[in-house]
């Protein structure tokens, strides 16, 4: 009703087309308000119109008889006019997937290179790697080098320009200045970085790689697990091992690191850097410190490290009998980096795989009479009953209002949310039972 409408008497404002349409066109008891929000939303799917906002009853609903295709005249007419950058990126990645691309003309190629400055215009003035990052991959997916941007003395300063034009932005040697890559790969998904990663020549320029190098220790993981190896083979290839050496001197080193060369011991080059028991025990180390948002979901990827079997042999093969005792011990010794039952999982494969690990310490004939309890420190006694206390108080309390919100949201059977809190509650009251008997077989010292 609504096409029919504008297709009669040409575009309009939605308040004069309810005017319209309730002088006798709508049937009796039919309210606009609920005719127009039924009508809205199917409208939005149609490609021929486009809505004002809701709240702007007296901008016009432009309506089209014919639909745009993507690189048509008309669709580069719209697209000239756009001034939001993620509508801007996200038309080009439309038409540089369409067979428009392979056949651009010299205006179209001008309107697509307008809009391109204009957004690394806007980036500058947002100061957002991000978005400034996504617009020089599309402006060399589109076979640009360079761009005129006209920018203010600090803005200019966030890019490579190119010669002597102040207003001409070098593409490819702003994406070879480290700050803008690392901001930006932060917030970039895994796939747009490793296509970043191909545009940056640390494979061939030892300047541009002994850059990065100096900030590895900044990397997140998305960048590190993209570059290192090319770095690792490039022309700073003796810097990088340096680097690597010098952060593994340092008490925390970089979890990204870590767990890069934790992922990558079966390459011989990674292993040449540093050996399997210096990057194990490290590891280890990691898994005892208090972190928080990135570097909380790298930790957890480390302790599933060794709770492959595969590779925790693989490490422990590689390792001299002493330190392959060095590293058990050490593993005995963590606190909370594993589930109970996990932790003994990872004890009885090792003991398994290395029978002597196993064996008890002989003590001398004047040995200490035996003890009754478990014996630890005060410190670590006490630590345990805080972990207890907040399981009980906190974690179980807050599981179980989980599951009185879950139960609101239908059949049990398919409710996802519900499913998972019991689950959640079994492993809650498995930990409960263990680190009751735990506590009750333990004596302070």
């Amino acid at each position: 009703v609504v096409l029919l409408a504008l297709g009669s008497m040409g575009p309009m404002s939605v308040s004069r087309l309810s005017a319209e349409l309730s002088n006798g066109i709508l049937p009796e008891g039919v309210e606009w308000k609920d005719f127009w929000a039924q009508a809205r939303s199917q409208l939005r799917k149609d490609r021929r119109v486009k809505l004002p906002p809701a709240s702007k009853k007296n901008e016009i609903i432009e309506f089209a008889e014919t639909v745009s295709h993507t690189g048509d005249e008309r669709w580069f007419s719209d697209f000239a006019g756009k001034a939001d950058v993620d509508e801007i990126l996200a038309g080009l990645e439309e038409l540089l997937l369409s067979p428009k691309a392979a056949k651009l003309g010299e205006e179209e190629r001008a309107v697509i290179a307008d809009r391109l400055s204009f957004a690394l215009k806007a980036c500058a003035t947002k100061h957002n790697d991000k978005d400034k990052v996504r617009t020089i991959m599309s402006a060399i997916a589109f076979g640009f080098e360079e761009l005129p941007v006209a920018l203010r003395s600090r803005q200019a300063d966030e890019f490579a320009m190119k010669g002597d034009d102040d207003d001409m932005v070098d593409l490819r040697g702003t994406l070879s200045k480290p700050r803008i890559v690392l901001n930006a790969a932060a917030k970039l998904s895994a796939t747009l970085v490793g296509q970043l990663v191909g545009l940056v020549p640390v494979e061939s320029d030892i300047d541009v790689a002994r850059n990065f190098v100096a900030v590895l220790q900044e990397m997140p993981y998305s960048l590190m697990e993209k570059m290192a190896l090319a770095l690792l083979d490039g022309p700073a290839s003796k810097e990088f091992v340096e680097k690597i050496r010098s952060e593994f001197t340092q008490i925390d080193v970089p979890f990204a690191l870590l767990l890069w060369m934790c992922k990558n011991q079966e390459n011989a080059k990674v292993r040449e850097i540093l050996p399997s028991s210096v990057v194990a025990t490290q590891a280890l180390l990691a898994l005892e410190f208090e972190v928080m948002g990135e570097n909380l979901r790298l930790q957890h990827q480390i302790s599933r490290l060794f709770r492959d079997e595969d590779w925790l042999k693989g490490q422990m093969d590689r390792m001299t009998d002493v330190e392959r005792g060095s590293l058990f011990e050490r593993i005995r010794a963590v606190e909370g980096a594993w589930e109970p039952l996990q932790k003994r999982n990872i004890e009885k494969f090792v003991t398994k795989a290395y029978p002597h690990l196993a064996a008890p310490v002989q003590m001398p004939t004047a040995a200490v009479a035996p003890i009754d309890h478990k014996v630890t420190s005060w410190r670590s006694l006490n630590a345990r009953k805080e972990r207890y206390r907040v399981l009980v108080e906190e974690e179980l309390q807050q599981n179980s209002r989980d599951i009185e919100v879950a139960r609101g949201y239908g059949d049990l059977r398919e409710n996802f949310e519900y499913q998972t809190a019991k689950d959640h509650q079994r492993i809650l009251l498995q930990r409960q039972a263990e680190m009751e008997a735990e506590l009750k077989d333990m004596k302070g010292t």
